[in-house]
C-alpha cells in the first residue's frame, strides 16, 4: 500500500514538471496585461536602474521609457501595442542626472532625451523613426540640476530646455528647425534650489511658465510669451514646499494651470491658476502621506479629470484623483514596491501609464482605463 502513494506521488511530481517546462516554452504573446507572468518565466531581465524612471508616450501604440542605468548609460524601453515589451536598450552616454525626454513631429516619429553630463554640462541624444538614434551631443553649459525640456512652436518645431545654473539661477538654451542650437545659454536669474518645471500653453504653445522651489522653499515662477519675451521679475507664489513641483495644464485653450507639490507634513499640496481669475488665494492641502516628489496628469475632455500619484513611506503608491463634479476622491494605496517617484503619463482621453524603480532596481508598471479599471503591477 506505502509503494502505491509512493508511485502515485513520484510520478505525480514527474507529471507537474512536464507540464511546467511546457507552460515556460509555449509561453503566450508578452502584452500588458500578462508582462508579470512572462518575466517569471524567464522571458525579460532585470536591469539595474537608478533614479527616477520616465515615461514618454508619443501615441496610443508606442510608449518609452528611459531611466539612468546603474553604470550611467542611458537605457531606454519601449511598448508597441500588439508587440508588447521590448529589451532594454543600452543607448550609452556617461549621466549624471535622471534623464528628460520629449517627442516632436505629428505623430511622434522624433524622440529627445536630454540630461546632465560628467562636466556639468547638457548632454543629448535622439531618434527617428525610421533613422535610429543619433550620436550623443555636448551642449555645453554649466548646470547643477537634471534639465526640463519642452516642445513648441507650429509642428513642434521649437525645444527650450531649462535647468538649476552654478549660483541657484535659471538657465536655459534652445532649439528650432529653422535656426538650429541657440549659441549660448540664457541666464534668467533667479534664486531656485531645485530642478525646474516648464509648461507650454496656448496656440502653438507660445507661452511658457517655468517653476521651481525658491530660497524659502516658496513656489517660485517665470514666464515668456513670444509677443513680450520674458519677464523681468520673479513672481513669489508663496507655499513651503519640500519637493519640487509637478505641473499640468488644462482647460479650454489651455486655459489653467495646476501646480502639486509635498509639503512639510509629508501631504500633498496644490496651488491653481485659471486665466478668467488668476492665482488661488493660498495653498489647498490634500492631505495624504507621501515621500517623493508627485507627478500629476489631465485627463478626459479639456483636462476635466486630474490624477496625482507619489510614493508613501511603505513603498507603494498613492493616488488621488479629480473630476469637476465631485472635485478630489479620497486617497487610494495601489500597493506595489517602489523606491523611485512614480512616473505617470497620459493615453488618449481615456487611460494612463505609470513607471517607477521597484524594489531591485528594477522597472515597474502599472496602468489605469476608464473600461477597465486598474491592472497588477508588471514586473519589467
Amino acid at each position: 500500500m506505502k509503494r502505491k502513494t509512493h508511485l502515485k506521488i513520484i510520478a505525480s511530481l514527474v507529471l507537474s514538471s512536464v507540464l511546467f517546462a511546457c507552460k515556460k516554452t509555449a509561453l503566450p504573446e508578452v502584452t500588458e496585461n500578462n508582462a508579470v507572468a512572462a518575466s517569471l518565466a524567464g522571458t525579460f531581465t532585470a536591469d539595474s536602474i537608478i533614479g527616477n524612471p520616465m515615461l514618454l508616450v508619443r501615441n496610443l501604440n508606442n510608449l518609452d521609457v528611459f531611466a539612468r542605468g546603474a553604470n550611467n548609460h542611458l537605457m531606454h524601453r519601449a511598448y508597441i501595442t500588439n508587440n508588447g515589451w521590448g529589451a532594454w536598450e543600452d543607448l550609452g552616454g556617461n549621466l549624471t542626472s535622471d534623464p528628460h525626454a520629449i517627442y516632436r513631429g505629428g505623430s511622434g516619429e522624433s524622440i529627445s532625451v536630454f540630461a546632465k553630463g560628467t562636466s556639468n554640462n547638457l548632454v543629448h541624444i535622439h531618434f527617428k523613426d525610421g533613422i535610429g538614434w543619433s550620436a550623443w551631443e555636448d551642449h555645453g553649459g554649466n548646470i547643477t540640476s537634471a534639465p526640463h525640456a519642452v516642445r513648441r512652436g507650429t509642428n513642434n518645431s521649437v525645444m527650450n530646455i531649462f535647468a538649476k545654473g552654478p549660483n541657484g539661477n535659471l538657465v536655459h538654451k534652445w532649439y528650432s528647425d529653422a535656426n538650429g542650437w541657440s549659441a549660448s545659454w540664457d541666464n534668467l536669474g533667479g534664486n531656485i534650489t531645485s530642478e525646474p518645471f516648464a509648461v507650454t500653453r496656448g496656440p502653438n504653445w507660445s507661452k511658457i511658465h517655468v517653476y521651481a522651489v525658491g530660497a524659502s522653499n516658496n513656489l517660485v515662477h517665470k514666464w515668456y510669451t513670444d509677443a513680450t519675451g520674458w519677464v523681468t521679475a520673479w513672481d513669489d507664489l508663496g507655499g513651503n514646499l519640500t519637493s519640487a513641483p509637478s505641473v499640468i495644464v488644462r482647460g479650454v485653450n489651455d486655459s489653467q494651470m495646476n501646480i502639486f507639490a509635498k509639503g512639510t507634513s509629508n501631504n500633498l499640496i496644490h496651488k491653481w491658476y485659471t486665466d478668467a481669475n488668476g492665482w488661488s488665494n493660498g495653498w489647498e492641502d490634500l492631505g495624504g502621506t507621501i515621500d517623493s516628489r508627485p507627478y500629476a496628469i489631465a485627463k478626459g475632455t479639456n483636462g476635466g479629470n486630474m490624477h496625482v500619484v507619489a510614493k508613501t513611506p511603505s513603498n507603494t503608491m498613492a493616488h488621488r484623483g479629480f473630476n469637476a463634479s465631485s472635485y478630489w476622491g479620497t486617497w487610494e494605496d495601489r500597493g506595489g514596491v517602489i523606491t523611485s517617484a512614480p512616473y505617470i503619463a497620459p493615453r488618449g482621453i481615456d487611460q494612463f501609464n505609470i513607471v517607477a524603480k521597484g524594489a531591485t532596481s528594477n522597472l515597474v508598471h502599472i496602468y489605469f482605463r476608464d473600461a477597465l479599471g486598474w491592472t497588477g503591477w508588471d514586473i519589467l
